[in-house]
């Protein structure tokens, strides 16, 4: 192995990767999802719950 792999090996995980070097936090946000499958999943769910709402109100 080369020396600077070992390097990386020996700090791998040493630290926590939303702490800064002052000890502040480090604020991860999460993306908005997108694409084909997301689109396809929203249109199911108002689907389903289309069906659900009016199964109630038709009793």
């Amino acid at each position: 192995m080369r020396e600077e792999d070992l390097l990386h090996a020996e700090t791998f995980r040493d630290r926590v990767s939303t702490v800064t070097e002052k000890g502040g936090r480090t604020w991860i946000y999460a993306l908005k999802p997108f694409g084909k499958w997301t689109n396809y999943r929203k249109i199911i769910a108002y689907s389903y719950l289309l069906v659900f709402l009016s199964c109630l109100l038709s009793k």
